[in-house]
């Protein structure tokens, strides 16, 4: 038990010292008033965590953060699952993603403050554009994951949108979708954070601003540390496990794709159209015998000859046949005449048997 502790300890503990290490080195290295000793640092951090102004600067930039990771997500989920579902949405919208993606935050940064102005919009835009094509990426690909074969089982069998949606879709988008957001939120608090320190008078990357113009290097050290604090908490306590949920889910999504589709994601029948459509596919799968034709047939023996011509001269032993209700279907005998035939066929086969076996007296 105590070892199992001491190795999730152990880390922290680990990390800890060696930032002590570097702080304590970079001061004596550059002096004091550019790099405070590590004392000074936790002073002005604990000062600003009793005042409550380093609390509020944090709520304020995950405030934002989560704003624009929220919508970020709506839209960027919306536009990738449609392109997952439609190639000419995805040829369209694949382009401006990318564009979208290749470009750096300060430039979003720099139109958000020329268009809105300082204040809390910019970080929030910011994110929004950031992490949206994270959303749109992740999103596509989960829908083309999907198992063409149930995609087009639960079409020739009209599953409603709903329960193909329910059960269908959003299995395969899972996985995909938790590792796009544990992505997105690495990424956008500290997006908002560089948003704030360019573009707004509020929240922890404002203050580290103002910590840079007056030289006031502890306070800057105490923010720095915590973003630290609150990088490594959202690591810890919900990237890592999102990330690991993500990966299990689609282990299980793979492993399961090979097996039966589930029955609740079919009805109990198909429609008259799709089962014409299944008994059309069935038929054309299935190979085609083709019969001899009349002239190639021959009797098999003497007694079947025997038969033939008896069955051509006795017309009252000819089977009345049915007509067929439907087309194609084969013709069968009424009742009274497939008895007579039969009764017919037993007795002409038993006096062809005994004319044909020689007697003893014969052979001797």
């Amino acid at each position: 038990m105590m070892l199992k502790i001491l190795k999730k300890v152990l880390p922290f503990v680990l990390a800890a010292l060696l930032l002590l290490a570097l702080g304590y080195g970079a001061s004596a290295l550059l002096g004091p008033m550019l790099a405070p000793p590590p004392t000074d640092v936790l002073a002005a951090f604990w000062g600003l965590l009793v005042q409550g102004e380093l609390p509020r600067d944090l709520g304020i930039t995950v405030g934002r953060a989560l704003t624009g990771l929220a919508m970020g997500a709506a839209i960027g989920t919306f536009l990738g699952a449609l392109a997952g579902l439609s190639p000419f949405v995805m040829r369209m919208l694949a382009p401006l993603i990318a564009g979208v993606q290749s470009c750096p935050p300060v430039v979003w940064i720099s139109l958000a403050m020329v268009w809105a102005g300082t204040g809390g919009a910019v970080p929030v835009a910011v994110v929004l554009v950031t992490t949206g094509p994270i959303f749109f990426s992740n999103s596509a690909y989960g829908v083309q994951s999907t198992d063409q074969r149930l995609r087009g089982m639960s079409r020739l069998y009209n599953v409603p949108w709903l329960r193909r949606l329910r059960r269908l879709y959003l299995p395969s988008l899972r996985p995909y979708w938790i590792s796009g957001f544990s992505i997105a939120l690495s990424t956008g608090w500290k997006t908002a954070a560089v948003a704030e320190f360019l573009g707004s008078h509020e929240g922890i990357g404002a203050r580290i601003y103002w910590c840079y113009r007056a030289l006031n290097m502890a306070e800057l050290f105490a923010c720095a540390l915590a973003l630290i604090l609150l990088g490594a908490v959202l690591e810890l306590a919900l990237i890592a496990p999102l990330r690991q949920r993500g990966r299990n889910a689609q282990k299980r999504s793979l492993s399961g794709s090979a097996s039966l589709p589930d029955p609740a994601l079919l009805p109990n029948q198909a429609s008259p159209s799709n089962q014409a459509s299944l008994s059309d596919s069935a038929l054309t799968l299935e190979p085609k015998s083709t019969p001899a034709p009349e002239s190639t047939l021959a009797p098999a023996s003497a007694c079947e000859a025997a038969l033939t011509f008896e069955l051509a001269t006795a017309p009252e032993a000819v089977p009345q046949f049915e007509s067929p209700s439907t087309p194609g279907q084969a013709l069968s005998p009424t009742p009274d005449a497939s008895g007579k035939l039969a009764a017919e066929q037993s007795a002409h086969a038993d006096n062809t048997v005994t004319a044909s076996t020689p007697k003893m007296e014969d052979v001797g």
